[in-house]
C-alpha cells in the first residue's frame, strides 16, 4: 500500500462530494495509511480531516475558476509533501492541479469525477467546463466515475484518454453511524441536499402545494444559494406549517431529521452517483427521485423507491402518493431499502476498491 496518499477536493462544503471524500480519508487511515487532506481554505472540512487524523492543507479553490494563486500552492504543496499518491476530486481543484504538476512526476495521479455538472451549464460554459474535465482526465493515469452513467457518457464526449484507465466506484455508507430507524410517519416527506439550481428545490415546494391538503408535511434539510428564493417562494405558495426549512444542519442531525420520514424527494436536474438516497435506504426510506445521471443505479424503481422520468409536479405527486400508501407495497419496498444499503453500499468495500487501484497505480510506475 502507498505510504503517503493525498486527497484533494476544492469544495471543503458539507455536500455529498465533501463527505464521501472525508469518510474515503477516514478508511485509509484506518487502514494505516497516512494522508494529507487538501480542500478550501478555512473550510469546515479541513477541521473534520484534521479530527480524523489527516494532515490539512488550506488553499483558495473558490475565488476563481483560473486560480493562478492555486496553481503557485499546488506546485509548493506537492513539492513539499513527496506523495506516492494523488487523488484528486472535481475540476474545482483538478484544473489548477493540471497546470502545478510536472510532467515527469513520479507518482500516479487519480481524477474522480463526482457528477457530471456540465450537462447544466449553458453555452459558452458548457463548452469551457467540458474542457477543463477533458484536460483533468488527461492528467491522471486513472479516472474514476461514481456512476457508469457518466464513465459512458465522459467516453462518448471523449473526455477521456482512449488508451486510458477509466473505471467506476461508488459511493458506500457506514451502517453502524445511522441511528436506530423509527417508525415512519407516511405523510411526511423530506429533502436533503445543497439549495441550488441543479437539486431543483424549488419542485418540492411545488409538489407540498399539491399535497398538503391530504395532510401531508414537507421538511428540507441543506443550506445554499437558493435559500432566500425558496423561502419567498414558500410564502407566495402560502404553505405554511405545510413546509419546514431546517437549513444547513451537522451530518448526524440530518439523519436524525430525516428518520422516520416517509420518503425523501429528490428532484435533481443531473447528480452523479447522490448520497442521500442510500443514507435514506438505510433508515428504510423509499426515494422519489428524477431518472437522471446515475440516478437508476441507487433508486431501482418500483424496489427501493421511484426513479420519475422528466419533471412534471403530477408526476412526483403521484410517486409520492404509491411509495407512502399503506399497504404490502411499500412494506417490501422498506425491506428492500435497509437490505440494499447493507449489503450493495458498503464504504468498506470503496475504500479497499481505492486502496488495490493505487497499488496498482504505483507498481506500474516502479
Amino acid at each position: 500500500m502507498p505510504k503517503h496518499i493525498v486527497q484533494i477536493i476544492g469544495d471543503g462544503r458539507n455536500g455529498g462530494g465533501t463527505i464521501n471524500v472525508l469518510a474515503l480519508v477516514a478508511d485509509m487511515i484506518a487502514s494505516q495509511a497516512r494522508i494529507t487532506f487538501v480542500s478550501q481554505e478555512g473550510s469546515e472540512a479541513l477541521a473534520r480531516a484534521r479530527a480524523l487524523g489527516a494532515a490539512a492543507v488550506g488553499i483558495d479553490f473558490m475565488s476563481t475558476r483560473i486560480n493562478f494563486r492555486a496553481i503557485s500552492r499546488l506546485k509548493e504543496t506537492v513539492a513539499t509533501l513527496e506523495p506516492d499518491v494523488i487523488h484528486v476530486h472535481g475540476a474545482r481543484a483538478g484544473l489548477p492541479l493540471s497546470f502545478a504538476l510536472d510532467a515527469q512526476r513520479r507518482f500516479p495521479v487519480c481524477y474522480t469525477l463526482r457528477g457530471a455538472h456540465f450537462v447544466g451549464k449553458r453555452q459558452p460554459m458548457r463548452y469551457l467546463a467540458m474542457r477543463a474535465e477533458r484536460r483533468c482526465h488527461r492528467m491522471a493515469d486513472a479516472s474514476i466515475f461514481v456512476s457508469q452513467h457518466d464513465l459512458e457518457l465522459c467516453a462518448s464526449r471523449r473526455l477521456v484518454r482512449a488508451r486510458g484507465q477509466s473505471l467506476v466506484i461508488g459511493n458506500g455508507i457506514e451502517i453502524d453511524e445511522f441511528p436506530a430507524p423509527k417508525p415512519p410517519d407516511p405523510r411526511l416527506v423530506t429533502f436533503l441536499g445543497r439549495l441550488s439550481f441543479e437539486k431543483q428545490p424549488e419542485i418540492v415546494l411545488r409538489v407540498a402545494r399539491e399535497m398538503a391538503a391530504d395532510g401531508y408535511r414537507f421538511q428540507m434539510i441543506g443550506g445554499g444559494p437558493e435559500a432566500e428564493r425558496l423561502h419567498r417562494l414558500a410564502r407566495e405558495l402560502r404553505l405554511g406549517d405545510a413546509m419546514a426549512f431546517l437549513g444547513e444542519l451537522p451530518r448526524a442531525i440530518a439523519l436524525e431529521r430525516l428518520n422516520g420520514s416517509g420518503a425523501l424527494l429528490l428532484p435533481s436536474q443531473w447528480e452523479g452517483f447522490p448520497l442521500a438516497p442510500i443514507e435514506a435506504m438505510a433508515l428504510g426510506i423509499p426515494t422519489v427521485a428524477a431518472r437522471v445521471g446515475g440516478v437508476p443505479e441507487v433508486v431501482e424503481d418500483g424496489v427501493t423507491g421511484r426513479a420519475v422520468a422528466g419533471h412534471a409536479v403530477a408526476d412526483y405527486v403521484a410517486a409520492l402518493r404509491a411509495v407512502t400508501a399503506d399497504g404490502p407495497s411499500r412494506r417490501r419496498m422498506i425491506e428492500a431499502c435497509r437490505e440494499r444499503a447493507a449489503t450493495r453500499f458498503s464504504r468498506r468495500r470503496v475504500a479497499l476498491d481505492h486502496l488495490a487501484l493505487y497499488d496498482e497505480l504505483c507498481a506500474r510506475r516502479r
